[in-house]
């Protein structure tokens, strides 16, 4: 920009970068790398030997192990703020910037912007979706934070069994010697659960079969659903994180 502080990209649906462009925000032992459609992948310690998050290396569809969606529950229509298929007719601008990536599109009459950063120290990915609605009715939307799990250098998805409790999504490979957990998180919302990638992406992530709760299930994929009430003019911000 003219500022000479960010790097910004302008996308309408259809547009696309010749190459994933990529961006990697990172401290001393925990960060993720971003693309302009929201691609990428999280790790922890080692980027090859502990993964947090599915690593694709696809240059040409650029897939992502990790989603935001958002859902009009009044419609059905679904989309992400980020470019690419689920994109909406609205122009995406992705502005790459010392230590952070937003996204921002006010596609369905709906400004959003998503900041992403990582804790300076801890290993923490913090997501910031903000959600304006600058009409006089009320919008109810859907919020769909989704993980596609590794939890080491390469996918074993019968290995990684996925819980959820209250608003967080726990997540262990019972091959690995690590004790440690990983989690999604939707910070201070009452959330929804499933582990059950079939349901979630293929078959309609705006089916009623989320829980409260959920036992321990292989598979590897975490998915996180809360729900928004937005009125006439306000604003509400979340906090979503991995870690």
């Amino acid at each position: 920009d003219a500022s000479g502080k960010e790097y910004v990209t302008l996308l309408k649906k259809g547009d696309s970068t010749p190459l994933p462009w990529s961006h990697i925000l990172t401290n001393e032992h925990f960060g993720t790398l971003l693309t302009e459609t929201g691609g990428g992948y999280t790790w922890c310690g080692n980027s090859r030997e502990n993964k947090l998050t599915h690593w694709y290396n696809d240059p040409l569809r650029d897939p992502k192990g990790e989603m935001l969606l958002l859902t009009d529950e009044d419609d059905g229509a679904t989309w992400a703020i980020t470019p690419g298929r689920l994109q909406y007719e609205a122009e995406c601008a992705v502005r790459y910037g010392f230590g952070y990536v937003a996204y921002e599109s006010a596609a369905q009459e709906l400004r959003q912007e998503l900041t992403v950063f990582v804790d300076p120290q801890k290993p923490i990915k913090y997501a910031l979706l903000k959600l304006h609605n600058p009409m006089m009715g009320e919008r109810k939307l859907s919020v769909l934070y989704c993980a596609d799990w590794v939890l080491g250098d390469a996918p074993h998805p019968e290995a990684v069994y996925v819980r959820g409790e209250g608003n967080l999504s726990l997540a262990k490979n019972f091959r690995s010697s690590n004790e440690e957990y990983a989690y999604l998180a939707i910070a201070g919302e009452t959330c929804e659960h499933s582990a059950d990638r079939l349901s979630v992406l293929n078959d309609g992530w705006d089916l009623k079969n989320f829980e409260e709760e959920s036992a321990p299930r292989a598979g590897g994929f975490s998915a996180l659903r809360t729900h928004v009430l937005l009125k006439g003019g306000e604003t509400k911000t979340l906090l979503l994180l991995m870690g």
